[in-house]
Protein backbone atom coordinates (compact mmCIF):
# COMPACT_ATOMS: atom_id res chain seq x y z
CA UNK A 1 0.00 0.00 0.00
CA UNK A 2 2.52 2.45 1.27
CA UNK A 3 4.45 1.66 -2.21
CA UNK A 4 1.32 2.01 -4.08
CA UNK A 5 0.50 5.86 -2.63
CA UNK A 6 4.31 6.53 -3.22
CA UNK A 7 4.95 5.39 -6.66
CA UNK A 8 1.47 6.28 -8.57
CA UNK A 9 0.44 9.00 -6.63
CA UNK A 10 3.09 11.32 -4.82
CA UNK A 11 6.16 10.52 -7.53
CA UNK A 12 3.97 11.29 -10.08
CA UNK A 13 1.89 14.26 -8.60
CA UNK A 14 4.29 15.53 -6.49
CA UNK A 15 2.83 19.50 -4.74
CA UNK A 16 5.88 20.89 -5.21
CA UNK A 17 5.84 20.34 -9.29
CA UNK A 18 2.04 21.45 -9.67
CA UNK A 19 1.53 23.79 -6.56
CA UNK A 20 1.67 27.03 -8.72
CA UNK A 21 -1.45 25.95 -11.54
CA UNK A 22 -5.04 24.70 -11.14
CA UNK A 23 -4.91 21.24 -12.95
CA UNK A 24 -6.01 17.67 -11.88
CA UNK A 25 -4.66 13.99 -12.68
CA UNK A 26 -6.51 13.72 -16.07
CA UNK A 27 -5.01 17.17 -17.59
CA UNK A 28 -1.46 15.87 -16.04
CA UNK A 29 -1.27 12.48 -17.30
CA UNK A 30 -2.74 13.55 -20.53
CA UNK A 31 -5.92 11.71 -20.23
CA UNK A 32 -4.15 8.57 -21.44
CA UNK A 33 -5.17 4.89 -21.13
CA UNK A 34 -2.36 3.89 -19.32
CA UNK A 35 -2.75 6.57 -16.84
CA UNK A 36 -6.19 5.38 -16.18
CA UNK A 37 -5.43 2.05 -15.69
CA UNK A 38 -2.68 2.89 -13.62
CA UNK A 39 -4.67 4.46 -11.56
CA UNK A 40 -7.49 1.81 -11.29
CA UNK A 41 -4.77 -1.08 -10.23
CA UNK A 42 -3.35 1.27 -7.78
CA UNK A 43 -6.69 1.78 -6.45
CA UNK A 44 -7.46 -2.25 -6.54
CA UNK A 45 -4.20 -2.94 -5.02
CA UNK A 46 -4.92 -0.33 -2.10
CA UNK A 47 -8.23 -1.87 -1.45
CA UNK A 48 -6.94 -5.69 -1.34
CA UNK A 49 -4.13 -4.28 1.02
CA UNK A 50 -6.66 -2.79 3.11
CA UNK A 51 -8.90 -5.50 3.37
CA UNK A 52 -6.13 -8.13 3.59
CA UNK A 53 -4.69 -6.22 6.85
CA UNK A 54 -8.20 -5.38 8.56
CA UNK A 55 -8.75 -9.03 8.18
CA UNK A 56 -5.39 -9.57 10.06
CA UNK A 57 -5.79 -7.01 12.34
CA UNK A 58 -9.19 -8.67 13.52
CA UNK A 59 -7.18 -11.57 14.94
CA UNK A 60 -4.73 -9.49 16.72
CA UNK A 61 -4.86 -8.05 20.72
CA UNK A 62 -4.92 -3.95 20.07
CA UNK A 63 -1.28 -3.81 22.23
CA UNK A 64 0.23 -6.26 19.76
CA UNK A 65 -1.12 -4.48 16.88
CA UNK A 66 -1.19 -0.55 17.28
CA UNK A 67 2.49 -0.09 16.46
CA UNK A 68 1.94 -1.13 13.29
CA UNK A 69 -1.14 0.39 12.74
CA UNK A 70 0.26 3.76 13.62
CA UNK A 71 3.08 3.60 11.64
CA UNK A 72 1.87 2.76 8.71
CA UNK A 73 -0.86 5.42 9.00
CA UNK A 74 2.23 7.60 9.57
CA UNK A 75 3.87 6.87 6.52
CA UNK A 76 0.70 6.51 4.41
CA UNK A 77 0.07 10.22 5.61
CA UNK A 78 3.24 11.61 5.33
CA UNK A 79 3.29 10.38 1.41
CA UNK A 80 -0.04 12.07 0.59
CA UNK A 81 1.50 14.85 2.62
CA UNK A 82 3.69 15.57 -0.40
CA UNK A 83 0.72 14.73 -2.70
CA UNK A 84 -0.84 17.46 -5.45
CA UNK A 85 -4.66 17.65 -5.04
CA UNK A 86 -5.46 16.19 -7.88
CA UNK A 87 -9.04 15.82 -7.87
CA UNK A 88 -10.18 19.20 -5.90
CA UNK A 89 -9.08 22.69 -5.73
CA UNK A 90 -10.56 23.23 -2.49
CA UNK A 91 -7.42 24.26 -0.91
CA UNK A 92 -6.63 26.88 -2.77
CA UNK A 93 -9.99 28.22 -2.08
CA UNK A 94 -9.88 27.40 1.73
CA UNK A 95 -6.88 29.85 1.75
CA UNK A 96 -8.21 32.90 -0.46
CA UNK A 97 -11.25 32.67 2.14
CA UNK A 98 -9.11 33.14 4.75
CA UNK A 99 -6.97 35.82 3.39
CA UNK A 100 -10.34 37.62 2.71
CA UNK A 101 -10.82 38.11 6.76
CA UNK A 102 -6.86 37.92 7.64
CA UNK A 103 -5.00 40.14 5.60
CA UNK A 104 -7.96 42.38 3.70
CA UNK A 105 -9.99 42.66 6.92
CA UNK A 106 -13.16 41.91 4.80
CA UNK A 107 -16.22 39.34 6.03
CA UNK A 108 -15.55 35.95 4.15
CA UNK A 109 -19.24 35.11 4.95
CA UNK A 110 -20.33 38.25 2.63
CA UNK A 111 -17.64 39.11 0.67
CA UNK A 112 -16.21 36.84 -2.13
CA UNK A 113 -12.58 36.34 -3.22
CA UNK A 114 -12.86 37.85 -6.59
CA UNK A 115 -13.54 41.33 -4.99
CA UNK A 116 -9.67 41.64 -4.52
CA UNK A 117 -8.32 40.46 -8.00
CA UNK A 118 -5.02 41.80 -7.28
CA UNK A 119 -4.11 39.46 -4.45
CA UNK A 120 -2.26 36.16 -6.66
CA UNK A 121 -4.64 33.89 -4.53
CA UNK A 122 -7.66 34.78 -6.30
CA UNK A 123 -6.66 33.60 -9.73
CA UNK A 124 -6.64 29.96 -8.34
CA UNK A 125 -10.12 30.05 -6.73
CA UNK A 126 -11.46 28.84 -10.11
CA UNK A 127 -15.09 28.86 -10.31
CA UNK A 128 -15.80 29.46 -6.38
CA UNK A 129 -13.78 33.16 -6.75
CA UNK A 130 -17.58 34.92 -6.43
CA UNK A 131 -18.68 32.71 -3.82
CA UNK A 132 -18.68 33.47 -0.18
CA UNK A 133 -17.85 30.65 2.38
CA UNK A 134 -20.10 27.85 3.37
CA UNK A 135 -18.48 26.74 6.35
CA UNK A 136 -18.63 27.69 10.03
CA UNK A 137 -16.84 30.62 11.58
CA UNK A 138 -13.71 27.93 13.20
CA UNK A 139 -12.83 27.24 9.61
CA UNK A 140 -12.65 30.98 9.10
CA UNK A 141 -10.59 31.17 11.76
CA UNK A 142 -8.60 28.48 11.43
CA UNK A 143 -7.53 29.00 7.34
CA UNK A 144 -6.98 32.55 8.24
CA UNK A 145 -3.68 31.24 9.93
CA UNK A 146 -2.37 30.08 6.94
CA UNK A 147 -3.58 32.76 4.68
CA UNK A 148 -2.11 35.24 7.27
CA UNK A 149 1.62 33.44 8.21
CA UNK A 150 2.26 32.32 4.57
CA UNK A 151 1.48 35.32 2.93
CA UNK A 152 2.01 35.59 -0.55
CA UNK A 153 4.03 32.05 -0.63
CA UNK A 154 1.42 30.02 -2.41
CA UNK A 155 3.47 26.29 -1.19
CA UNK A 156 4.03 27.90 2.05
CA UNK A 157 0.22 28.09 2.50
CA UNK A 158 -0.56 25.02 0.75
CA UNK A 159 2.15 23.10 3.08
CA UNK A 160 0.36 24.55 6.30
CA UNK A 161 -3.08 23.52 5.48
CA UNK A 162 -1.50 20.09 4.14
CA UNK A 163 0.26 20.38 7.91
CA UNK A 164 -3.66 21.02 9.64
CA UNK A 165 -4.68 17.99 7.93
CA UNK A 166 -2.18 15.38 8.32
CA UNK A 167 -2.64 16.48 12.39
CA UNK A 168 -6.31 15.70 12.15
CA UNK A 169 -5.94 12.68 10.73
CA UNK A 170 -3.70 11.28 12.85
CA UNK A 171 -5.74 13.24 16.12
CA UNK A 172 -8.70 11.36 14.77
CA UNK A 173 -7.14 7.74 14.80
CA UNK A 174 -5.92 8.51 18.34
CA UNK A 175 -9.93 9.97 19.48
CA UNK A 176 -11.19 6.52 17.78
CA UNK A 177 -8.76 4.67 19.60
CA UNK A 178 -9.94 6.01 23.03
CA UNK A 179 -13.09 5.51 22.47
CA UNK A 180 -13.07 2.06 20.97
CA UNK A 181 -11.22 0.86 23.89
CA UNK A 182 -14.67 1.95 26.51
CA UNK A 183 -17.32 1.29 23.42
CA UNK A 184 -15.94 -2.19 22.08
CA UNK A 185 -12.30 -2.94 22.99
CA UNK A 186 -12.47 -6.33 21.00
CA UNK A 187 -13.17 -4.05 17.53
CA UNK A 188 -10.46 -1.58 18.68
CA UNK A 189 -7.23 -3.01 16.33
CA UNK A 190 -9.44 -3.62 13.48
CA UNK A 191 -11.77 -0.71 14.33
CA UNK A 192 -9.03 1.59 14.29
CA UNK A 193 -7.14 0.08 10.54
CA UNK A 194 -10.54 0.45 9.19
CA UNK A 195 -10.24 4.27 9.48
CA UNK A 196 -6.96 5.11 9.05
CA UNK A 197 -5.51 2.90 6.22
CA UNK A 198 -9.06 3.45 4.63
CA UNK A 199 -7.46 4.66 1.01
CA UNK A 200 -10.14 7.16 0.74
CA UNK A 201 -9.57 8.65 3.94
CA UNK A 202 -5.65 8.81 2.78
CA UNK A 203 -6.02 10.38 -0.22
CA UNK A 204 -9.49 12.94 0.53
CA UNK A 205 -7.96 14.26 4.21
CA UNK A 206 -4.55 14.27 3.57
CA UNK A 207 -3.85 14.40 -0.11
CA UNK A 208 -6.59 16.86 -1.31
CA UNK A 209 -6.19 18.38 2.62
CA UNK A 210 -10.28 18.88 2.81
CA UNK A 211 -11.85 20.71 6.13
CA UNK A 212 -14.08 17.26 6.38
CA UNK A 213 -10.85 15.73 8.36
CA UNK A 214 -10.88 18.43 10.99
CA UNK A 215 -15.14 18.29 11.25
CA UNK A 216 -14.65 14.77 11.30
CA UNK A 217 -11.48 14.79 14.13
CA UNK A 218 -13.43 17.07 16.42
CA UNK A 219 -16.56 15.23 16.51
CA UNK A 220 -14.28 11.85 17.05
CA UNK A 221 -12.81 13.93 19.73
CA UNK A 222 -16.31 14.24 21.18
CA UNK A 223 -17.47 11.02 21.03
CA UNK A 224 -13.77 10.20 22.97
CA UNK A 225 -15.49 12.73 25.63
CA UNK A 226 -18.60 11.00 26.07
CA UNK A 227 -17.56 7.77 26.77
CA UNK A 228 -15.22 8.81 28.83
CA UNK A 229 -17.92 10.39 31.19
CA UNK A 230 -17.38 14.18 29.86
CA UNK A 231 -20.01 15.11 28.28
CA UNK A 232 -19.81 18.61 28.66
CA UNK A 233 -16.50 18.58 26.89
CA UNK A 234 -17.49 16.21 24.88
CA UNK A 235 -20.73 18.67 23.30
CA UNK A 236 -17.68 21.62 22.92
CA UNK A 237 -15.68 19.62 20.84
CA UNK A 238 -18.96 18.36 19.00
CA UNK A 239 -20.19 22.22 18.43
CA UNK A 240 -16.23 22.74 17.31
CA UNK A 241 -17.01 20.25 13.99
CA UNK A 242 -20.12 21.57 14.20
CA UNK A 243 -18.59 25.13 13.57
CA UNK A 244 -16.23 24.00 11.16
CA UNK A 245 -18.66 22.21 8.62
CA UNK A 246 -22.38 21.91 9.73
CA UNK A 247 -22.38 18.43 8.50
CA UNK A 248 -22.38 16.98 11.75
CA UNK A 249 -24.98 19.11 13.22
CA UNK A 250 -26.94 16.26 12.07
CA UNK A 251 -25.97 13.65 14.97
CA UNK A 252 -25.93 15.98 17.68
CA UNK A 253 -29.59 14.89 18.83
CA UNK A 254 -28.21 11.34 18.74
CA UNK A 255 -25.55 12.71 20.65
CA UNK A 256 -27.87 14.17 23.56
CA UNK A 257 -29.80 11.03 23.77
CA UNK A 258 -27.08 8.72 24.51
CA UNK A 259 -25.11 11.53 27.06
CA UNK A 260 -29.01 11.78 28.93
CA UNK A 261 -29.30 7.96 28.78
CA UNK A 262 -25.93 7.66 30.93
CA UNK A 263 -27.41 10.07 33.49
CA UNK A 264 -29.53 9.09 36.67
CA UNK A 265 -32.67 11.27 37.50
CA UNK A 266 -34.58 13.92 35.42
CA UNK A 267 -33.23 16.58 37.73
CA UNK A 268 -29.60 15.75 36.75
CA UNK A 269 -30.64 15.30 33.10
CA UNK A 270 -32.17 18.78 33.14
CA UNK A 271 -29.31 20.21 34.73
CA UNK A 272 -26.85 18.31 31.66
CA UNK A 273 -28.73 19.83 28.88
CA UNK A 274 -29.10 23.04 30.68
CA UNK A 275 -25.12 23.67 30.75
CA UNK A 276 -24.78 22.10 27.25
CA UNK A 277 -27.70 24.39 25.79
CA UNK A 278 -25.73 27.67 27.35
CA UNK A 279 -21.79 26.18 27.14
CA UNK A 280 -22.23 25.70 23.89
CA UNK A 281 -24.40 28.71 22.60
CA UNK A 282 -21.76 30.78 24.60
CA UNK A 283 -18.64 29.16 22.39
CA UNK A 284 -20.59 29.57 18.95
CA UNK A 285 -21.31 33.15 19.88
CA UNK A 286 -17.84 33.76 20.45
CA UNK A 287 -16.36 32.39 17.38
CA UNK A 288 -19.21 33.82 15.23
CA UNK A 289 -19.25 37.07 16.97
CA UNK A 290 -16.65 38.60 14.53
CA UNK A 291 -18.49 37.84 11.07
CA UNK A 292 -22.20 37.78 12.20
CA UNK A 293 -24.13 40.27 9.97
CA UNK A 294 -27.65 39.11 10.45
CA UNK A 295 -29.65 36.51 8.55
CA UNK A 296 -27.87 36.78 5.52
CA UNK A 297 -25.33 34.20 7.13
CA UNK A 298 -28.17 31.95 7.41
CA UNK A 299 -28.12 31.49 3.18
CA UNK A 300 -25.62 28.52 3.22
CA UNK A 301 -28.21 26.18 4.54
CA UNK A 302 -30.50 26.67 1.94
CA UNK A 303 -29.64 25.10 -1.33
CA UNK A 304 -28.83 28.02 -3.69
CA UNK A 305 -30.23 26.19 -6.73
CA UNK A 306 -31.96 22.99 -7.67
CA UNK A 307 -30.48 19.45 -7.53
CA UNK A 308 -29.01 18.68 -11.18
CA UNK A 309 -27.81 15.45 -12.89
CA UNK A 310 -24.36 15.63 -10.23
CA UNK A 311 -26.43 14.50 -7.74
CA UNK A 312 -27.67 10.97 -6.15
CA UNK A 313 -31.22 13.25 -5.39
CA UNK A 314 -31.29 14.37 -9.00
CA UNK A 315 -33.25 11.28 -9.69
CA UNK A 316 -35.51 11.83 -7.07
CA UNK A 317 -35.94 15.27 -8.47
CA UNK A 318 -36.73 14.02 -12.06
CA UNK A 319 -39.30 11.76 -10.55
CA UNK A 320 -41.05 15.06 -8.72
CA UNK A 321 -41.12 16.66 -12.19
CA UNK A 322 -42.48 14.31 -14.29
CA UNK A 323 -45.43 13.57 -11.46
CA UNK A 324 -45.84 17.06 -10.56
CA UNK A 325 -44.54 19.52 -13.08
CA UNK A 326 -46.10 22.69 -11.92
CA UNK A 327 -44.66 22.06 -8.05
CA UNK A 328 -41.92 20.04 -8.72
CA UNK A 329 -39.50 22.24 -6.49
CA UNK A 330 -41.55 22.01 -3.41
CA UNK A 331 -42.45 18.68 -3.68
CA UNK A 332 -38.76 17.51 -3.81
CA UNK A 333 -37.53 19.94 -1.13
CA UNK A 334 -40.35 18.91 1.33
CA UNK A 335 -40.09 15.74 0.43
CA UNK A 336 -36.59 15.48 1.12
CA UNK A 337 -37.00 17.12 4.65
CA UNK A 338 -39.36 14.74 5.57
CA UNK A 339 -37.77 11.90 4.44
CA UNK A 340 -34.84 13.16 6.19
CA UNK A 341 -36.72 14.11 9.53
CA UNK A 342 -38.52 10.37 9.23
CA UNK A 343 -35.46 8.73 9.01
CA UNK A 344 -33.09 10.71 11.65
CA UNK A 345 -36.74 10.09 14.49
CA UNK A 346 -36.31 6.65 13.44
CA UNK A 347 -32.69 6.36 14.68
CA UNK A 348 -33.45 8.29 17.56
CA UNK A 349 -36.28 5.87 18.94
CA UNK A 350 -33.50 3.39 18.10
CA UNK A 351 -30.73 5.12 20.27
CA UNK A 352 -33.41 5.35 22.82
CA UNK A 353 -34.43 1.62 23.00
CA UNK A 354 -30.44 0.93 22.76
CA UNK A 355 -28.34 3.63 23.97
CA UNK A 356 -25.30 1.60 23.02
CA UNK A 357 -26.80 2.05 18.96
CA UNK A 358 -26.05 5.94 19.24
CA UNK A 359 -22.72 5.67 17.36
CA UNK A 360 -24.02 3.17 14.63
CA UNK A 361 -27.28 5.99 14.73
CA UNK A 362 -24.89 8.56 13.67
CA UNK A 363 -23.21 6.40 10.80
CA UNK A 364 -26.62 5.60 9.46
CA UNK A 365 -28.05 9.36 9.77
CA UNK A 366 -25.33 10.74 8.07
CA UNK A 367 -24.84 7.57 5.44
CA UNK A 368 -28.54 8.63 4.24
CA UNK A 369 -28.52 12.13 4.12
CA UNK A 370 -25.49 11.52 1.53
CA UNK A 371 -28.36 10.29 -0.64
CA UNK A 372 -30.20 12.71 -0.61
CA UNK A 373 -28.32 16.08 -0.48
CA UNK A 374 -28.26 18.77 -2.65
CA UNK A 375 -24.72 18.10 -3.57
CA UNK A 376 -22.59 15.27 -3.31
CA UNK A 377 -18.95 14.56 -3.33
CA UNK A 378 -16.67 11.61 -3.40
CA UNK A 379 -15.30 13.23 0.11
CA UNK A 380 -18.52 13.83 1.71
CA UNK A 381 -18.03 9.95 2.58
CA UNK A 382 -15.66 11.01 5.09
CA UNK A 383 -18.55 12.03 7.21
CA UNK A 384 -20.25 8.42 8.22
CA UNK A 385 -17.04 6.91 7.49
CA UNK A 386 -16.08 8.44 10.93
CA UNK A 387 -18.41 6.43 12.62
CA UNK A 388 -18.12 3.35 10.40
CA UNK A 389 -16.14 1.60 12.34
CA UNK A 390 -17.37 1.29 16.43
CA UNK A 391 -19.42 -1.83 15.69
CA UNK A 392 -19.16 -5.16 12.88
CA UNK A 393 -22.92 -5.22 13.06
CA UNK A 394 -25.26 -3.84 10.40
CA UNK A 395 -22.58 -4.50 7.27
CA UNK A 396 -21.65 -1.39 8.38
CA UNK A 397 -17.94 -1.38 8.48
CA UNK A 398 -18.66 -3.10 4.63
CA UNK A 399 -20.99 -0.82 3.81
CA UNK A 400 -18.18 2.14 4.40
CA UNK A 401 -15.46 0.11 2.66
CA UNK A 402 -17.65 -0.53 -0.43
CA UNK A 403 -18.46 3.32 -0.25
CA UNK A 404 -15.24 4.39 -0.39
CA UNK A 405 -13.59 1.73 -3.11
CA UNK A 406 -16.14 3.25 -5.48
CA UNK A 407 -16.37 6.37 -4.46
CA UNK A 408 -12.64 6.43 -5.70
CA UNK A 409 -12.63 4.08 -8.58
CA UNK A 410 -15.43 6.50 -9.83
CA UNK A 411 -12.14 8.89 -10.54
CA UNK A 412 -11.64 6.84 -13.60
CA UNK A 413 -14.69 8.12 -15.22
CA UNK A 414 -15.00 11.51 -14.24
CA UNK A 415 -11.42 12.28 -15.09
CA UNK A 416 -10.60 10.13 -18.23
CA UNK A 417 -13.60 7.95 -19.37
CA UNK A 418 -16.10 10.95 -19.60
CA UNK A 419 -13.47 12.64 -21.56
CA UNK A 420 -12.42 10.25 -24.37
CA UNK A 421 -15.86 9.98 -24.45
CA UNK A 422 -16.42 14.10 -24.79
CA UNK A 423 -18.82 13.46 -22.30
CA UNK A 424 -19.84 16.57 -19.98
CA UNK A 425 -19.89 16.68 -16.14
CA UNK A 426 -23.47 15.91 -16.06
CA UNK A 427 -23.53 13.01 -18.24
CA UNK A 428 -20.19 11.51 -16.34
CA UNK A 429 -21.86 12.07 -13.16
CA UNK A 430 -25.52 10.32 -14.83
CA UNK A 431 -23.10 6.99 -15.15
CA UNK A 432 -20.90 6.80 -11.96
CA UNK A 433 -23.45 8.08 -9.25
CA UNK A 434 -25.54 4.90 -9.48
CA UNK A 435 -22.38 2.98 -9.65
CA UNK A 436 -21.01 4.73 -6.21
CA UNK A 437 -24.05 4.63 -4.81
CA UNK A 438 -26.35 1.91 -5.49
CA UNK A 439 -24.14 -1.42 -4.01
CA UNK A 440 -24.14 0.37 -0.39
CA UNK A 441 -27.48 1.88 -0.38
CA UNK A 442 -28.69 -1.70 -1.56
CA UNK A 443 -26.77 -3.58 1.25
CA UNK A 444 -28.16 -0.82 3.41
CA UNK A 445 -31.98 -1.61 2.56
CA UNK A 446 -30.87 -5.48 3.56
CA UNK A 447 -29.15 -4.66 6.54
CA UNK A 448 -32.44 -2.83 7.60
CA UNK A 449 -34.57 -5.06 6.51
CA UNK A 450 -33.25 -8.25 7.94
CA UNK A 451 -34.26 -8.20 11.54
CA UNK A 452 -37.84 -7.70 9.91
CA UNK A 453 -37.37 -10.52 7.70
CA UNK A 454 -36.27 -12.73 10.77
CA UNK A 455 -38.84 -11.56 13.35
CA UNK A 456 -41.41 -12.30 10.59
CA UNK A 457 -39.98 -16.01 10.31
CA UNK A 458 -39.98 -16.66 13.72
CA UNK A 459 -43.68 -15.98 14.06
CA UNK A 460 -44.48 -17.89 11.16
CA UNK A 461 -42.65 -20.70 12.87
Amino acid sequence: MAAAYFFVFAVRFPLTKYYDGLTDIGAITGYSRQAAGAYSACILVLFAGYLIAWRGARGLPYKQARCPVYAMALLFGVIAFSLYPITAIDTYVYLAWGRVWAYYGANPFLVAPASFPQDPLTAFTGCWADDTTPYGPLWTWLSAIPGLVAGKDLLAGLLLMKALALASYLGAGLAISHALSSVDGSIRAPGLLLFLWNPLIVLEVVGNAHNDGVMVFLALLAVALIVSRRPLAGFLALTLSVLTKYATVLVAPVFLLHALANVPGWRRRARLVAMVAVSCAALAALLTAPFWAGKEMLSVFWPREMPGSTVPASYLYTAARSLFPAHAADVFRWGRLAAVGLFCLWQLWATYRRPRHWLAASFEVLFFVLFLGNTFYSWYLVWPLAFAFFTEKDYIPERAILFSFLALLSVSLYGYVGVWWGWKVTQSSRLALPIICLPPLLLSLWAWLRPVLRRSGRQKA
